[in-house]
């Protein structure tokens, strides 16, 4: 699974984010939402 991630100024690192961010996923049972949030978290924390 590849992601692929686009910021526009400013970036993350220089911004100051006060709220969590939040993203939906939905889709059927056995679609693969629990293996992109894993994804997102690990691509996320790194």
């Amino acid at each position: 699974m590849k992601i692929h991630t686009q910021f526009t100024t400013p970036t993350p690192e220089v911004e100051q984010f006060k709220e969590p961010l939040r993203v939906g996923i939905g889709g059927p049972v056995g679609s693969g939402k629990t293996a992109l949030t894993l994804a997102l978290c690990k691509r996320l924390r790194d």
